[in-house]
């Protein structure tokens, strides 16, 4: 049997958290061209299945000369493509609170092996600050400018921690936020943040798709059941308005709702749109 095989350009590497007792698998992609200025830095959540197309999608819009060159950042788990783990994991790592009714649907899920917890989000932030970037600063050139990608349950993460660890991300590219999450959480988070800040100096790309509701039969009963109830886009244009509203300064904000895409297709789309447009905003 074929081992796994490594995208080429790209590092693998294990780094260990003291924070959260657990290995992430990080794999890096610097720019393929020879370039001595530090580089600005991409993190790129559920690398196990997105590292490839982010990855590629950097070099094209480099190639095209619609980003500058950086170094993405997958941020993953040492499983390979094992979806079940995978599945169970990020629900931990990406959502700041418990969902009870949501979490119980998936641990009903053949999607998850074991107990599906959440609450992880508020070491996992930390971990990508306090441990993740010390060591990238060690092991790369690299510029303090920092910009989150995350989708679905990674966009939750998104939400979560432009609104309660501002600074770290110079940029965040949002897609299919989970906002159903604990609702109405992320508005929660958002009019804290509102009651106690007059500005927010970001670069925000918001996106979902039009057809996020239209699922497989195929597709698992148990999470049919949460995204029947999941009103995405709905979600995403209301904190787009929200956030517009609030005539921040300094936050420059683009909500897109791609009529066509679904939940699963989102991804694909967000990469190219949403660094484009992040990296040229300003």
């Amino acid at each position: 049997m074929a081992g796994p095989q490594q995208l080429s350009l790209t590092q693998t590497h294990i780094v260990h958290s003291d924070l959260m007792d657990f290995d992430f698998e990080i794999t890096t992609q610097g720019p393929p061209i020879d370039w001595p200025e530090p580089l600005p830095v991409v993190y790129q959540t559920d690398a196990n299945f997105g590292i490839g197309f982010a990855a590629d999608m950097a070099t094209m819009l480099l190639m095209g000369g619609e980003i500058p060159p950086v170094l993405t950042v997958g941020i993953g788990y040492p499983v390979g493509g094992d979806i079940v783990y995978v599945t169970g994991r990020r629900m931990y790592d990406f959502s700041p609170t418990s969902d009870e009714w949501q979490l119980g649907q998936l641990n009903a899920s053949p999607l998850v092996e074991g107990e599906v917890v959440g609450g992880g989000a508020p070491l996992f932030v930390r971990f990508m600050s306090e441990e993740l970037w010390p060591w990238l600063t060690e092991n790369f050139n690299v510029s303090d400018d920092r910009t989150y990608v995350g989708d679905s349950m990674g966009g939750l993460f998104g939400c979560y921690t432009l609104f309660n660890h501002g600074g770290f991300f110079n940029r965040y590219v949002i897609g299919s936020p989970w906002i159903c999450w604990d609702h109405p959480l992320v508005y929660d988070y958002e009019a804290a943040y509102a009651d106690a800040n007059d500005d927010l100096d970001a670069v925000v790309y918001l996106a979902a798709g039009g057809a996020e509701d239209v699922l497989s039969p195929a597709f698992d009963p148990g999470a049919t059941a949460i995204f029947e109830q999941a009103r995405t886009a709905e979600h995403t244009e209301r904190l787009g308005e929200l956030l517009a509203g609030r005539d921040y300064p300094n936050l420059r904000l683009k909500t897109m709702i791609w009529p066509e895409e679904t939940h699963f297709t989102v991804p694909y789309a967000l990469i190219a749109h949403g660094l484009r447009w992040v990296f040229n905003a300003g």
